[in-house]
């Protein structure tokens, strides 16, 4: 198969001119891309995009302990090629009443206000000093809703009947982290929101198109780490028709 890819000679996105700042344990910070290639995650067709002069993107992190108990800045979100696309072709998607999982740097309010299918748009954000650095920066736009509150205290006592569902409050490195993950957080909370809200189209930000629980067991089962059927949704994520999927 043809390796397709992107090639980038300027960056940029809605939160491309948010200026550096700290609020309490967060903070908006800055990334180069350095010149080379990065993988794409098989979006619009491309496996991997190429990066020619430095490219600055944005970053929002968290100061929070490692392992081993030692504070340190960890990356929440970024406006990257991928991160960027897949927000675009989910503000395509969502249609009618939308609920988004986590703030970060805004960018899926920016895509959902170009919708005119979307009529709410409300983002449950757990900090506080998120919402004080970010909320700023959202569109002028009576359709947004910022709560701040843990998404699933909110699940429990809402009776609203969502339309789209975006979930993106899960941070993974690497393959084995994120295959965890699929398992133990994932899967659950796709059956919870299914559960909650059956008519709502559901989608997971980093998850999107991977195999099924039973898919992914008789992989283990058989021991074979590198099966097309874990490795391939992993590395195009979106789907390899760029298409998103709910889990």
């Amino acid at each position: 198969m043809e390796t397709k890819i992107l090639e980038l000679s300027e960056w940029e996105t809605p939160a491309s001119h948010y200026a550096v700042a700290q609020k309490g344990n967060h903070r908006i910070a800055k990334h180069t891309y350095r010149p080379g290639l990065y993988v794409y995650h098989g979006m619009d067709g491309y496996s991997l995009f190429s990066v020619k002069t430095p490219l600055e993107s944005t970053t929002l992190m968290e100061l929070a302990p490692n392992s081993l108990g030692t504070l340190r800045w960890k990356e929440w979100m970024v406006d990257s090629p991928t991160d960027y696309r897949a927000m675009q072709i989910y503000g395509q998607k969502a249609s009618g009443k939308v609920l988004t999982t986590g703030l970060g740097l805004g960018l899926l309010a920016h895509e959902l206000v170009q919708n005119d299918k979307v009529t709410k748009i409300t983002i449950v954000e757990l900090s506080q000093s998120v919402i004080d650095l970010i909320g700023g920066y959202l569109p002028n736009d009576s359709r947004i809703e910022i709560v701040c509150e843990d998404f699933w205290k909110f699940v429990d006592k809402d009776n609203t009947k969502w339309d789209s569902i975006v979930a993106d409050i899960w941070v993974f490195w690497g393959l084995e982290q994120q295959l965890s993950m699929y398992k133990n957080d994932i899967m659950p909370a796709n059956e919870r929101l299914k559960a909650k809200y059956p008519d709502a189209w559901i989608t997971f930000h980093g998850f999107a198109g991977l195999p099924t629980l039973e898919q992914l067991e008789a992989v283990e089962a058989a021991g074979d780490s590198t099966n097309p059927l874990i490795i391939d949704p992993l590395i195009y994520g979106l789907g390899k028709n760029g298409a998103t999927h709910a889990v």
